[in-house]
């Protein structure tokens, strides 16, 4: 069976959350800055921990307060970690909360912060099987990282889009969005993030057809792959080049 390494829907990883904050000083709200960037950190390695420096930031939150941006981020958060724990409906509730926190704040919907609502909103729909939700917010979410010039995030949103497309069996979009992924990756200077969706379009390459392709593309990133120095990336890489080999004449 072809490894799949899978993109869709994974923003702290592949789209690193930051808190928006005016300064380095720490919020009024008492929240530790520190504290959620390690948590943003350890979504995908170690949710558990990463639920638990999230869950002590919100206890410590006074019944009155106001929320702020840093406050959402850790609804954001927590949202996140509920779907890579697989309590998807809590996760989905989660991230209306902080999608409702953000709208009372009045926040910009032109920020990073709404961009990266979208993507936990979309991957919590994702979970449930809703994927028209999640591509509405996938791609919403791209809209925002688009009118922010954040390569970064149009990368991570078009290779999430992907990864559902992928999933319904639409291999024409799925291959066409893995590919403005990887333009939007390639101008990141991040060497995990392209390494990932070569292999995936790689994946997708494959599973339509277009085994040759497959072989190509992954032949020429293997300079890429033996920079990263990743063994796991390295394993799915030549896993996909001998799915490849098999599918078609080379």
């Amino acid at each position: 069976m072809l490894a799949y390494a899978v993109i869709a829907g994974s923003p702290v990883i592949d789209h690193p959350a930051h808190a928006q904050v005016e300064s380095s000083d720490e919020p009024a709200s008492g929240i530790s800055m520190a504290v959620i960037e390690q948590a943003s950190q350890l979504v995908d390695s170690e949710p558990l921990r990463a639920m638990a420096l999230i869950d002590e930031q919100i206890s410590i939150l006074p019944a009155t307060q106001d929320a702020d941006a840093n406050i959402i981020r850790l609804y954001m958060l927590k949202s996140l970690i509920l779907s890579r724990l697989g309590q998807n409906n809590e996760a989905l509730r989660v991230a209306k909360r902080a999608f409702g926190l953000f709208e009372a704040a009045g926040l910009d919907p032109q920020s990073k912060l709404h961009a990266d609502l979208l993507m936990a909103k979309a991957r919590a729909h994702e979970h449930l099987g809703d994927m028209a939700s999640a591509l509405t917010d996938y791609f919403a979410a791209w809209g925002v990282f688009d009118a922010l010039g954040d390569n970064e995030g149009m990368a991570a949103a078009h290779a999430s889009g992907a990864g559902i497309y992928q999933e319904i069996g639409q291999w024409d979009n799925a291959i066409s969005n893995y590919q403005r992924a990887l333009v939007r990756a390639e101008q990141t200077g991040d060497t995990f993030l392209r390494a990932r969706i070569i292999n995936n379009l790689a994946y997708a390459y494959v599973t339509s057809g277009e085994a040759q392709k497959a072989y190509d593309l992954l032949i020429s990133a293997r300079p890429l792959i033996e920079e990263l120095n990743n063994p796991l990336v390295s394993a799915y890489v030549d896993d996909n080049i001998g799915e490849a080999g098999q599918s078609g004449p080379i």
